[in-house]
């Protein structure tokens, strides 16, 4: 399935098809049927197993299916019915017979998938159409076909005339059940309607069932066969929900993402993570409302399509970027039961399809276990430019668990990444020595941390440093041990710990505290601030610099000293200058920066220009929040509704589109927009405690037709003649993409006080006296827009 938006899941086929065993055991039968899985049918992501027979899809207990191969031909053994498979499977449907056993009777489907594949896609509605037109669709199949060939080198192909779309055709209630979610109805009146059956679709020919928005209860977006020929779209008329789905049918599992978190109490240090099934940038992971993002490296490989190696330990390999479709792509090595992969992303390149976009550029590490990838966090570190980011930083290393090698970044260009592997560093580390402050001891407001990297470890095995200051975190990268602190007055704990490559922690704490009456310490070596040479010679005696009050691309620093003028510079971690000023009287400057590590040296000069020692300031990082993740549909209304993920640490949000930007507070995700006809530009940016902007999140929507509020449908009862007890029913209207949702409806009867329900809620039982009565149905929406509709009847 492709998740539309944040907080959208899959609810299950399933949930309308699973059923009890039933409680007799005979009689027993054998029925032929296909194992497969149902992609994205269990709620928040997953796979169900199942058999399909009789061209019903029959889910079965992940054990009855522990030694198949999906795509495989079985003989099912099936307790409590006997009769033709459709028979068979009905009874498994309803609760009255389950299967208990399936054997397999052919090898699994070929991994060959070249040559050329076509679709035929059926638009079904129960009244009237979703306004998906067949041109459109038309479209998303050449799309399809342009990303699947871009993907394959041109190995998988759709030709314009394999792409077959029948006009819209209106579903009978006795085909498909209204208000009800069973995909097999939709199926099977698709299959109705083009006068074959499941047997036709088979090979490299796939069916799409398009099912118009709002025409069922599915939560879903779509489902596929994985692998198989069938596919469901439920009213998500964007390429990358059918490219999502057909990578199912060809036997992709889905692509994820994963995010990790320290834990710290006391001295214990642990690392949390958590995998999120759809999260990778991947036409297998996150929905995009577009082309979907290309196939990582270890999806191709699925497919045969990757040049991969798995060198010696130190051998140096050049991997080409992941877009490209020649040389070596990844450094594949596996152990542990799992997989990896490393590939690199560089800066989008959008000339390929599905390469439009590329999240944390860089090397990125993915796993690869029971099918699903999910993309391994590298270190991040509290000064970088993008903590958020998945790439392994140049220099860095990061453990393949369960391989017994680590994988160094060495360097990177447009053209390449050079990696290598090394054998995993030590399994223990030891923790640092804090050599500032002192335990016990009282140190001003504005104080200096300070410790050794411990002796007893290999540099290669320290990943970096977790300081913890009264529960706040900040990771510092290996050769980054000190950190000035401004702090309140009273009693401090701090923990430092030292971070292996290989996951194992060790810690020292400290506890002190701070004062305003506490003498400032003369500057010491250790922290790069050599104490004031005496008099008549020049002094700086303070330098200090901090990421200037709400701006994410500007240092202010500070000084303080004896000296007539002075020589100020600004640079980098690596020890780059990116300014400068000369003969200065000023004690304060303003510099504009991009986010990164910076250091402030200040060199003090008499009127006779002799110069004193200089000061370095502590390590001044910039940082700026992430940029929300933004849904906005391409095509939208003049009332579209924008949604975006919510960032971490968001204290508001700006929505700017034509100029006119609005403020939205944390905790709302979404706003709708009023838009004139024509293409808007729209751009979100989210707001730290500080009052940092992240960078623009951007997003273009065309507005080429009107919005307005539609009334629910009364489907019962009728006009005219009813009982006194009466269940008044009524039909959802129907909701595009990007517009305003339905928020709940009123109820009344003549002008009697409005009942509010649920959006969820169809029906309601109504009492009536004796005589005529309108009953009436409002609509609500998120807009606070609203639309009725009537009946009259006559008791």
């Amino acid at each position: 399935m492709i998740v539309r938006t944040a907080a959208v899941g899959a609810t299950a086929l399933i949930a309308a098809l699973t059923a009890a065993a039933p409680a007799h055991a005979e009689p027993v039968t054998t029925v032929a049927a296909t194992y497969t899985l149902l992609a994205d049918a269990v709620a928040g992501g997953g796979t169900q197993p199942v058999l399909v027979m009789g061209e019903q899809t029959v889910p079965v207990d992940p054990a009855v299916t522990d030694d198949l191969t999906p795509g495989q031909k079985v003989t099912a053994t099936v307790r409590g019915a006997t009769g033709t498979p459709g028979q068979v499977a009905d009874a498994v449907q309803d609760g009255r017979a389950e299967v208990t056993a399936a054997a397999a009777t052919s090898a699994a489907l070929p991994s060959a998938l070249a040559g050329a594949h076509t679709l035929t896609i059926v638009p079904i509605s129960l009244g009237s159409d979703d306004g998906t037109t067949v041109t459109r669709l038309q479209t998303m199949g050449r799309q399809l076909g342009d990303f699947w060939s871009a993907q394959t080198s041109g190995g998988l192909t759709v030709a314009d005339s394999g792409i077959n779309v029948h006009a819209w055709v209106t579903a009978t209630s006795s085909q498909v059940t209204p208000n009800d979610c069973d995909a097999d109805q939709w199926k099977a009146a698709a299959l109705d309607t083009l006068g074959k059956t499941e047997a036709d679709f088979t090979g490299r020919n796939h069916l799409v069932v398009y099912m118009a928005d709002g025409a069922s209860t599915c939560t879903w977006a779509g489902l596929g066969y994985q692998p198989g020929n069938i596919i469901w779209l439920n009213g998500y008329n964007y390429a990358d929900g059918l490219e999502h789905e057909f990578g199912h049918n060809l036997g992709l599992d889905h692509a994820g993402d994963s995010s990790c978190a320290f834990a710290v109490s006391g001295s214990t240090v642990t690392q949390n993570c958590e995998t999120v099934e759809y999260g990778d940038y991947d036409v297998m992971g996150y929905a995009r409302y577009g082309d979907g993002s290309g196939l990582n490296t270890a999806k191709a490989d699925q497919l045969g399509l990757l040049n991969s190696v798995t060198p010696a330990a130190g051998t140096k390999v050049t991997i080409a970027p992941r877009s490209a479709r020649n040389g070596v792509r990844a450094l594949k090595v596996s152990g542990g039961g799992s997989t990896y992969y490393v590939e690199f992303r560089p800066n989008p390149n959008g000339t390929v399809a599905g390469e439009g976009d590329t999240p944390s550029p860089g090397v990125q590490i993915r796993k690869s276990a029971g099918g699903l990838s999910t993309v391994l966090p590298g270190l991040r570190y509290t000064d970088d430019s993008d903590p958020q980011s998945s790439a392994l930083p140049s220099g860095r290393a990061m453990a393949l668990p369960g391989t017994g090698y680590e994988v160094v970044n060495q360097s990177e260009s447009a053209g390449g990444a050079v990696v290598y592997l090394r054998a995993a560093t030590a399994t223990t580390v030891a923790a640092p020595g804090v050599q500032s402050p002192a335990a016990g001891a009282t140190t001003p407001l504005t104080t200096t941390v300070t410790w050794n990297a411990p002796a007893t470890t290999s540099a290669d095995a320290i990943a970096g440093y977790l300081l913890v200051v009264d529960g706040t975190q900040y990771v510092t990268t290996p050769e980054m041990r000190v950190r000035q602190l401004s702090l309140a007055a009273g009693t401090h704990q701090i923990s430092v710990t030292t971070i292996g490559v290989q996951g194992r922690f060790a810690t020292t704490t400290r506890t002190f505290t701070a004062s305003s009456s506490a003498p400032q310490p003369s500057p010491s070596s250790s922290s790069s601030s050599p104490a004031p040479t005496p008099a008549p010679t020049p002094t700086v005696t303070s330098v200090n610099g901090s990421q200037a009050a709400s701006s994410a691309t500007a240092i202010t620093v500070t000084w303080a000293g004896t000296a007539a003028t002075y020589h100020a510079e600004l640079t980098t971690a690596s020890g780059d200058q990116v300014w400068s000023s000369t003969g200065t009287t000023a004690t304060s400057a303003t510099v504009a920066v991009q986010p990164g590590t910076y250091y402030a040296r200040i060199t003090p000069v008499a009127a006779d220009d002799t110069t004193g020692t200089p000061l370095t300031s502590a390590a001044i990082a910039v940082t700026r929040p992430a940029s929300p993740k933004v849904t906005l549909p391409p095509q939208g209304s003049t009332r579209t509704v924008l949604r975006w993920q919510a960032t971490t640490g968001a204290t508001k949000y700006t929505v700017t589109v034509g100029g006119i930007t609005t403020t939205v507070p944390a905790g709302t995700t979404r706003l709708v927009l009023t838009l004139a006809r024509g293409t808007h530009t729209v751009a979100v940016r989210s707001y730290d405690a500080r009052g940092v902007a992240s960078a623009a999140a951007t997003s273009t929507v065309t507005v080429a037709r009107t919005w307005t509020a539609t009334a629910a449908k009364i489907t019962a009862p009728k006009a005219g003649k009813v009982a006194a007890s009466v269940t008044l029913k009524w039909a959802a209207p129907a909701v595009k993409t990007g517009d305003p949702a339905v928020t709940g409806y009123d109820v009344r009867t003549d002008t009697g006080k409005w009942v509010t329900v649920s959006a969820a809620t169809r029906s309601r039982t109504v009492k009536l006296a004796g005589g005529k009565h309108t009953l009436t149905v409002r609509t609500r929406y998120e807009t606070g827009a609203t639309a009725q509709t009537t009946v009259k009847v006559t008791r």
